[in-house]
């Protein structure tokens, strides 16, 4: 059975991520004080699994000699052997072909807040950007089957979820190696007909060459999917993106945001963007700038381009001092937090859908919650000031004032019951 504290376990499970140098360097750090909790118990187990194992693989094994077990992405299921007293183990570490894995649904745990959890329709990538290891940590798109989708989705509007997020590297592509060609909406539809207490649907990670109109137009009509779409469009200069190895609409991003917003005039759209890749010149990096001001996007998030080997940009020339890198990024986020704060302050003084959380993450005298406009853990929140509710709940909120890239409101009517968590 899962214990609240790492004291309390007989074996610790480490999932990890090795996308970037500083996933890797954050997840040893774990790694590593867990193994200080072993070294006091040595007949726990610590388990390590995920991307670090299979873009380390072997090497490992010296390095962190406190690690029992490593699995790498195609292995997860390998898990439960550990946690019924090693049945089925027989070596130390399993690593083998990202792409061989196809997951399916049997039971999970709900670990997020009361009101929302995630669905992962598909797993790997196939669009190639130059930059990119996830191809290689876990293979190319592979689509879950419908029917598997709708036994999960099931399941969670069961347990009386709120918000379903749905999530892949590319949610767009979804269905496309599977069916022969684009099966999102398709999906949305039959999840739609089967759900009952599901009242949000949110897409995350659309890129952008995946966005057609049948999508929009089905998100136009839709009562439960939210106007909110995260397109990581990661640079406007051609030049640029033709060298992260973008292709078709992610070329023209404005072309993008213009045909999103003809059908969705009122989405919420929030992007990504890489600086300091390699060869982005002053003027490139002026281009980005006035670009964020025009498209006045709702939220973005902002990276320096970190150099990862095994990519292909690794091996480009030009590459960019890290102390350009760190300015182009700070003064991006200082454009559009400006722009940010002008966004929301249209709300003050209206009354918005907010789906309650559950208690302020620094206070358990307030209570926190999402617009439709806001995902989970990057965009911000709505601070409840005055007015009690369940988690999972959707009140009417008042938007009184806002705080940078939050909102403080009061719930317009009025619920007996106090916050459940």
């Amino acid at each position: 059975m899962p214990v609240h504290s790492p004291d309390d376990a007989d074996v610790i499970v480490v999932n990890t991520c090795a996308f970037l140098e500083s996933a890797v360097e954050e997840a040893i750090d774990t790694i590593l004080k867990f193994a200080q909790i072993k070294e006091k118990a040595p007949e726990k187990k610590l388990v390590v699994c995920g991307c670090l194992v299979q873009r380390y693989g072997k090497k490992l094994i010296p390095l962190l000699p406190e690690v029992d077990y490593f699995f790498g992405t195609a292995h997860y299921e390998n898990v439960p052997s550990v946690l019924s007293n090693l049945k089925q183990v027989y070596s130390k570490i399993l690593i083998s072909n990202p792409g061989q894995r196809i997951e399916n649904f049997r039971h999970r745990l709900v670990s997020t807040l009361p009101s929302h959890a995630y669905l992962k329709v598909a797993e790997g990538c196939s669009n190639g950007c130059t930059y990119c290891y996830i191809p290689k940590l876990r293979g190319p798109l592979r689509s879950r089957p419908v029917e598997d989708l709708l036994k999960e989705v099931e399941f969670l509007d069961k347990q009386g979820v709120s918000e379903l997020i749905v999530v892949a590297q590319d949610v767009a592509a979804y269905g496309i190696d599977l069916y022969g060609g684009l099966r999102l909406v398709t999906l949305l539809e039959c999840i739609e007909e089967r759900v009952k207490n599901i009242r949000w649907i949110r897409l995350l990670y659309a890129y952008p060459d995946h966005i057609n109109d049948e999508l929009l137009l089905f998100m136009a009509d839709s009562e439960r999917v939210v106007p909110y779409l995260d397109v990581p469009f990661q640079h406007c200069s051609r030049r640029i993106l033709k060298a992260m190895g973008r292709r078709g609409l992610a070329l023209n991003p404005a072309k993008v945001v213009e045909k999103i917003k003809k059908i969705l005039p009122h989405i919420t759209l929030r992007t990504t963007f890489i600086v300091g890749f390699p060869g982005e010149s002053d003027r490139d990096f002026k281009e980005l700038e006035r670009f964020m001001t025009e498209m006045q996007f709702d939220y973005v998030g902002v990276f320096s381009y970190s150099r990862e080997r095994g990519t292909r940009a690794a091996r480009l020339k030009e590459q960019i001092p890290e102390d350009v890198k760190e300015e182009r990024r700070i003064r991006l986020y200082e454009v559009q937090r400006a722009i940010t704060s002008k966004n929301l302050a249209k709300y003050v003084g209206k009354v918005v859908p907010v789906l309650v959380d559950g208690y302020h993450p620094d206070s358990d005298l307030l209570l926190a919650g999402r617009t439709p406009g806001q995902a989970p853990e990057v965009d911000g929140v709505v601070i409840i000031t005055e007015g009690t509710a369940e988690a999972g709940r959707i009140v009417p909120v008042e938007i009184l004032r806002i705080h940078d890239y939050d909102m403080e409101g009061r719930i317009v009517e009025s619920h007996c019951k106090p916050p459940v968590l």
